[in-house]
């Protein structure tokens, strides 16, 4: 009786250890998946940290072009708007001296159309 007694408990035992060694050899199995997919994890989120890090790189570097480009358009556009002006001067101040010319002209003509009105008057009172 003694013996038997002592056989369920000494197999009872064992049973309970080698089921808790499966349990605790799973749960290490399940541990280590567990940190190996963090690891993964970390790396990835590393990876993607520094491929944000590039994109965010590329787009200010994409803005400073932009902004570059948009002055240099800028500081063309008040060059040309600059030279049409000057151009547009000058061209109105060649407009106004030979408006003058045409002025002076037109005055010398009127001059000598009286002095021909004058002189056909004054050979008809002499003819008279």
């Amino acid at each position: 009786m003694f013996w038997t007694i002592l056989f369920i408990t000494l197999t009872a035992i064992i049973t309970f250890g080698i089921t808790w060694a499966i349990y605790i050899f799973k749960n290490m199995k399940l541990i280590a998946e567990h940190r190996q997919y963090r690891r993964k994890n970390t790396e990835l989120e590393e990876i993607l940290s520094q491929k944000d890090n590039s994109i965010q790189l590329e787009i200010k570097a994409r803005d400073r072009r932009i902004e570059i480009l948009t002055k240099k358009l800028d500081t063309l556009e008040a060059e040309k708007l600059k030279r049409i002006e000057t151009e547009s001067s000058i061209k109105n101040e060649q407009f106004e001296v030979l408006l003058t010319q045409f002025e002076q002209f037109k005055i010398e003509k009127e001059k000598e159309k009286n002095n021909l009105l004058l002189e056909i008057e004054q050979l008809t009172q002499k003819n008279d």
